[in-house]
């Protein structure tokens, strides 16, 4: 995954299916390796670029989600791209929580639609 393709979707300048069309055998590996208990799950990016996240992109993940443009999965990827990433900032301690939220289901249990409302509504 590249930061630059993650922040051209973030800011709406690419559709989550051209998006995802970038790293779809990387994902495939990570649902395999979630699919294993206790298995590994190897993230790829490319930091190709600076990322700040804000609740803006937080909110528009969330919005990605509940629409079904992105699946679990999917925003566990890239969550967890943001968070091993050296070239991503985030803007406040509520920002970094809630990624952290997005990561892995098997610790942080299943996002649901209705916490991803939630998280909308404020």
């Amino acid at each position: 995954m590249k930061l630059s393709a993650l922040r051209e979707f973030l800011h709406g300048r690419l559709s989550a299916a051209q998006f995802l069309l970038g790293f779809g055998p990387q994902l495939q590996q990570y649902r395999q390796a979630l699919s294993k208990k206790c298995s590994p799950a190897s993230i790829q990016v490319t930091e190709d670029v600076d990322l700040a996240v804000g609740r803006a992109e937080v909110l528009f993940l969330c919005s990605q989600f509940t629409a079904g443009a992105i699946a679990r999965e999917q925003l566990a990827y890239i969550a967890d791209g943001l968070q091993l990433s050296d070239r991503v900032t985030f803007a406040d301690e509520w920002v970094f929580d809630v990624v952290a939220e997005f990561t892995d289901p098997e610790i942080n249990g299943p996002l649901t639609g209705e916490r991803a409302n939630e998280l909308l509504r404020g």
